[in-house]
């Protein structure tokens, strides 16, 4: 198979691009050469901008296309206008955001609208109505031949966000730290090594019906995600310091809004979305943290919260 990634250096799209390689696909990369421009060297790297300048896809052709990296409706036509006749399948990564109402996420739900559907400017109020603008640039474009899943938040190495990897890091490392604002509160993280594979399956499929991704199977919060970290961290107990006024943790979400971590995986299982339990996506980030990307930012925090390490 022949799979181009838009995208392919970060995150999902570095997970896409290894995983195609690990089956002995053909792996074409095409990125602005600014993030992690020499790791994969198994995969051929074509750099442009998709924004201004896609003319290092010019003379060739893709089994499939995976784009990972759309934000604005006019990347996805500009790549549909680069990619006509070159490309047989197509598969999106878009985002649960796309969802108007938090109470209201099966697929076909509203989605959020925008004002001003040409702005180029991502914000929390605007990435999941311009996320949902490229789905349906996406459809018009390709119609049956492609296919979006949204996903939740996304966990696991080379995550960008420190999202979930946040609350590994705290309970690896500190005796003491801030507690979530309710501990009852839904958690979600679907594994980003799952996804990948799961989106290469469905591109040979042929699946053409939107999912949400999300994960694990079993319901957690936050109070299971922290005592589950330990366990398989074997870290020391913790104390679970008050809030200072105004402090905003990863993963908090207001109680309003509990129905965007309580998503039904059921429908992508049934796809053939496999999922690792919360264990195995705990090690994996961890021992990628460990070895690869441990941030200074991670180091410092006037919270208040005691190191392992200090005596």
């Amino acid at each position: 198979m022949n799979l181009l990634i838009l995208g392919g250096t970060k995150f999902v799209g570095r997970h896409l691009a290894e995983a195609a390689l690990d089956r002995g696909w053909n792996v074409t990369l095409f990125h602005r050469g600014q993030t992690n421009p020499d790791i994969l060297p198994d995969a051929t790297h074509l750099n442009g901008d998709r924004l201004e300048d896609l003319s290092a896809l010019a003379g060739r052709e893709w089994d499939f296309c995976a784009d990972t990296c759309a934000y604005f409706p006019r990347a996805i036509r500009l790549a549909g206008e680069a990619l006509a006749g070159k490309v047989q399948r197509m598969a999106f990564v878009s985002t649960i955001s796309v969802y108007a109402d938090s109470e209201a996420t099966r697929v076909g739900s509203p989605v959020a609208t925008i004002d001003n559907p040409e702005t180029e400017e991502v914000t929390g109020e605007t990435y999941g109505a311009l996320k949902a603008l490229c789905e349906s640039e996406l459809q018009r474009i390709w119609g049956d031949k492609c296919w979006t899943v949204r996903p939740g938040i996304i966990a696991g190495p080379y995550d960008p966000t420190d999202r979930f990897t946040y609350w590994v890091d705290r309970v690896a490392r500190f005796k003491a730290f801030v507690k979530p604002a309710r501990l009852n509160q839904p958690v979600q993280a679907i594994d980003a090594r799952a996804l990948a594979e799961f989106i290469l399956d469905g591109l040979v499929a042929g699946h053409r019906q939107t999912v949400n991704t999300v994960g694990p199977e079993a319901a957690l919060d936050f109070d299971h995600l922290l005592k589950r970290i330990r366990r398989e961290l074997r870290a020391e107990d913790y104390e679970l310091l008050p809030r200072p006024e105004g402090v905003s943790l990863p993963l908090e979400l207001p109680a309003n809004r509990y129905e965007m971590f309580s998503i039904d995986p059921r429908p992508a299982v049934e796809m053939g979305l496999k999922l690792p339990g919360i264990r195995t996506t705990i090690r994996n980030t961890y021992e990628w943290w460990q070895t690869e990307n441990r941030r200074p930012s991670m180091e410092q925090n006037n919270l208040g919260e005691v190191l392992r390490t200090t005596s």
